[in-house]
């Protein structure tokens, strides 16, 4: 499956001699210095790609890294160009851009908003050189992409430029960047060729040579617009006529120059290269296997090269050799012509174009030519070939929402395999569930009416139809979280469905083990994981196979197999490798990664899979990917000191949880938001959004039966959190036991590690120290095999004391190499511990006394009260307000602070400075 065209992200190959622009280079040399964007806006055919081009290979030579992105029609639908923008970042940072990629594929009709608010976020924080080459802008007309170029452009560093070419001038806001002189303008003058340079371009382009008059006239006529040298060139070496004579036939400003040299180029070719032309011109690109199949000769290879040394508008695609296309102008005046002479002509070619591409596996452009051409036959027939690869293998959704876009309704229900292929795409979209069961529903009415049938099918078709719809509903109800509803269907379709029928079992297997997750039945959960993985790799359904692994690790890190999870997740990543579809498939795996990753602290590791976060957080009708993608951006915003940001993605999450009517993920959002307030030290900030949500309110009206058990828990987490941060030890300790008992029942591993650290803390302030100490000693005795550090991260700074002392008690050299002394030291340093301190209690809270220096550099009156307020978990927008300061001077002066702390967050100058007494 290729929905990417690689081509595109390649500058165009020009194997001939082309028209060197020395002068525009040195002129950009002296004058454009450092600016950040270079516009290159003319009429089409003034040379903007070739000198495109050229400036690709001198920035190249120079050191800056090049990215190319050739747009067209096609691309003004934000879903696709999404798709092309991120793959552009694939020669700075690989991993960023596939994970953008994963996102697009699994987004449907999602707002992309947020998408493109991260990738301008990204590229104003690269500080390497890097340079953007962007050719055809003048295709893009939707408001939400030009927004998105206005504030890419606005925003991006010094180290960065991007260079645009346009026919038309650039509808974008950048008023403020020219009047900055940020901007190195190009136009139709600076492009226009001199007339040295014309008589120049005709004897080596060619090989006409002119005399000077003539030189001037044929200057003169076409204003030294390239493409019209181009044509003129051809006409006159085609031609006995007279040279000076056609040229006078040419006008610059003309609206019929184009059609008159279309015309005199075009008639002057031979019956069997107009075939050709005529018959290649439907075609996006071509190679020369291609060209055979629409044209019905066996001549392709000739033809092309006749094609390419003749210069007539053919432009090599690779160095290879292989693929083509036609210049935008001429191939439209191809197809004109082509219509012209046979209108049902276009149809057929593109048929035949898309059965050679479905043999050759590019499928999407396949079904894209039928649809293009309104051929909805044949493109009913490939769609409902290609579905269920489509949707139950690969998980590319999007492709199948495409489909149906453009698929009149009539022809969907021509092919049952169509609406259900739907449906399961459906299911797994945030707001398609319901449109999947109605879709589900309509199937069987149709299916049972016996009067009147739909389709002539055979039983045994029939009967796989139904197991299809069925396997539909079912992960229906694991979607909305009806587990016993699911599992019921589950078990009643691994008894009826046929053996080789494997990615159905594997995805009837994936509800059950995922239900069984939620359940916390967690041993059966890995039993039906496992099945759904063996079945989804032998009936070739990553999606299903990568699914199952993500069930498998969310299990093992629950049983405290952090180990485990880790080789789940590097078995999804190999499967991707192994399929060509990405997709929600990618988004899956990438979050299996990132929650191993965060379950060992690897925070840094999570920047690359936050654009997956928002892939799930907006397509995802399942509550557990989305809640892990929103918990893993915020826990990695708070792990870089924005707070304020973090929070910020968890109320999104409640208010998306809201409006999706899930009250588990909810409630899982506050819960969130409380502990990353605790952990940052704001515990009336806590309380406080304890009371503005009422999560402490057992009898709320929020909770239903089906989620009472998974919300009970948030709310007495949370209740147990909120007592220990304010130094209620006895009502802590008693509800931390309550928790614990059932913990232990159904053997979760890092949840009983999570709330035996809570406890320890508990004892530690009720001055049982060496019951505390106890007690942590065997959550680290439990959780340094596996590297598995979250549970105790996520417990606070209130650890450090206790931690500390079961540091001193370990003082033999030996048992300093040990995994346990390693894993105990780097909880410290995590935790903001970076020197031996000593620790009390004052008010709930564990405070430190200083053993070191005073700061080498001292914190002025003023820096030391914008570091109380951000003690007391005040962002830099509520520094700003507080203190009647603008955002900018709020966010230098806490650049300053941590700067004399030697930190680099909210969080490591929170401890640092209580370690050293400064509040």
């Amino acid at each position: 499956m290729i929905d990417v065209i690689e081509t595109k992200l390649s500058p165009p190959y020009i194997r001939q001699q082309r028209m060197n622009r020395s002068a525009i280079l040195k002129r950009m040399a002296e004058e454009a210095g450092s600016v950040r964007f270079v516009s290159v806006v003319a009429p089409a055919g003034s040379g903007k790609s070739t000198l495109l081009v050229e400036l690709h290979e001198k920035c190249g030579l120079e050191g800056s890294a090049c990215a190319w992105l050739s747009l067209e029609a096609g691309d003004d639908e934000p879903a696709r160009f999404a798709r092309y923008i991120s793959s552009v970042f694939r020669v700075i940072d690989k991993p960023f851009a596939e994970t953008n990629l994963a996102y697009l594929k699994s987004s449907g009709s999602a707002d992309l908003t947020r998408f493109f608010d991260a990738i301008i976020e990204y590229i104003a924080a690269i500080d390497r050189r890097f340079t953007l080459f962007v050719d055809d802008f003048h295709v893009l007309k939707n408001p939400d992409i030009l927004n998105f170029w206005t504030r890419f452009i606005s925003y991006t560093p010094s180290s960065v430029r991007t260079v645009i070419a346009s026919r038309s001038k650039l509808p974008l806001d950048l008023s403020r960047l020219r009047i900055a002189g940020g901007i190195f303008e190009l136009g139709q003058n600076d492009l226009n060729l001199s007339v040295q340079e014309t008589m120049r371009f005709m004897k080596e382009q060619h090989n006409v040579a002119l005399p000077m008059p003539t030189v001037q006239l044929l200057h003169d006529r076409t204003e030294g617009w390239m493409v019209g040298l181009q044509l003129a060139g051809m006409a006159i070496s085609k031609s006995d006529r007279d040279k000076e004579e056609i040229i006078r036939g040419f006008s610059a400003r003309d609206r019929n120059l184009q059609e008159y040299l279309f015309e005199a180029v075009y008639g002057l070719q031979d019956e069997a290269t107009r075939h050709f032309l005529l018959f290649t011109a439907p075609l996006n690109r071509f190679s020369a296997e291609l060209c055979d199949v629409v044209t019905g000769q066996n001549d392709g290879y000739h033809r092309l090269a006749q094609l390419e040394a003749a210069n007539l508008f053919i432009l090599p695609l690779d160095r290879e050799g292989r693929w083509y296309r036609y210049h935008h102008l001429f191939s439209e005046y191809l197809v004109t012509q082509l219509m012209r002479g046979d209108p049902g002509l276009k149809a057929q070619i593109c048929a035949n174009a898309a059965d050679w591409c479905i043999g050759e596996g590019y499928v999407l452009e396949a079904i894209q030519y039928c649809l293009d051409a309104s051929y909805f036959e044949k493109a009913t027939d490939l769609i409902a070939e290609q579905a269920k690869t489509v949707a139950i293998g690969e998980g590319n959704h999007s492709i199948i929402f495409e489909w149906m876009r453009k698929l009149p309704l009539e022809y969907q229900y021509r092919r049952p395999e169509i609406l259900l292929h739907h449906a399961w795409s459906r299911a797994f979209t945030r707001d398609g569930v319901g449109i999947a069961v109605s879709i589900c529903d309509e199937f069987e009415k149709l299916l049972a009416d016996t009067k009147a049938p739909r389709w002539d099918l055979p039983a045994t078709e029939v009967q796989s139809l139904v197991h299809l719809c069925n396997v539909i509903r079912c992960i229906t109800f694991a979607c909305v979280e009806a587990i016993d509803d699911c599992l019921v269907a589950a078990k009643a379709l691994l008894t009826e469905l046929p053996k080789e029928d494997d990615a159905l079992i594997a995805s009837a297997s994936v509800a059950s083990a995922f239900s069984y997750y939620l359940q916390k039945d967690l041993n059966q959960a890995l039993v039906s994981a496992h099945e759904a993985y063996v079945h989804g790799r032998r009936g070739e359904s990553a999606y299903a196979a990568i699914w199952a692994d993500f069930v498998a690790a969310m299990t093992n890190i629950e049983l405290g197999r952090i180990g485990a999870a880790e080789l789940v997740a590097r078995r999804a990543g190999q499967t991707l490798t192994e399929v060509s579809g990405d997709s929600q498939t990618a988004a899956l795996a990438a979050l299996v990664k990132a929650e191993v990753d965060c379950q060992r602290c690897r925070f840094d590791s999570l920047q690359q899979v936050m654009i997956d976060s928002r892939v799930m957080s907006i397509l995802s009708s399942s509550p557990e990917p989305l809640f892990i993608a929103r918990r893993s951006e915020a826990r990695f915003r708070l792990w870089t000191g924005d707070i304020e940001a973090a929070r910020e993605v968890l109320r999104q999450g409640q208010d998306l949880a809201l409006t999706m009517d899930m009250p588990r993920l909810y409630f899982g959002f506050i819960a969130e938001e409380i502990e990353l307030q605790l952990h940052s030290g704001d515990i009336r900030g806590a309380r406080d959004t304890a009371s503005r949500t009422d999560i402490l309110n057992r009898k709320n009206s929020l909770i239903t039966a089906r989620h009472q058990s998974a919300v009970m828990e948030y709310i007495e987490l949370t209740d147990a959190r909120l007592l220990l941060a304010e130094g209620r030890g006895e009502e802590a300790l008693k509800l931390l036991n309550m928790i614990l008992r059932k913990a232990q029942s159904q053997r979760r591993t890092a949840l009983m590690q999570q709330l035996r650290a809570m406890k320890s803390i508990a004892l530690w302030a009720l001055e049982k120290e060496t019951e505390a100490m106890r007690e942590l000693d065997k959550v680290v005795n439990s959780a340094a095999p596996e590297l598995h550090m979250y549970p105790l991260y996520r417990v606070g700074s209130g650890l450090l004391v206790i931690l500390q002392r079961l540091d001193d008690d370990r003082v033999s050299d030996v048992e300093a190499l040990d995994a346990k002394y390693q894993f105990q030291q780097q909880l410290i340093k995590l935790l903001g511990a970076n020197a031996s301190v000593d620790m009390r209690v004052r008010g709930g809270q564990l405070q430190p006394r200083l053993k070191s220096s005073a700061l080498a550099d001292p914190l002025t009156d003023r820096q030391l009260e914008i570091l109380r307020l951000i003690c007391s978990g005040l962002g830099n927008k509520e520094l700003a307000q507080e203190l009647h300061i603008s955002l900018s001077t709020a966010k230098w002066h806490v650049h300053n602070i941590f700067d004399k702390l030697g930190v680099r967050n909210r969080t490591s100058a929170v401890a640092y400075a209580r370690k050293i007494n400064l509040i």
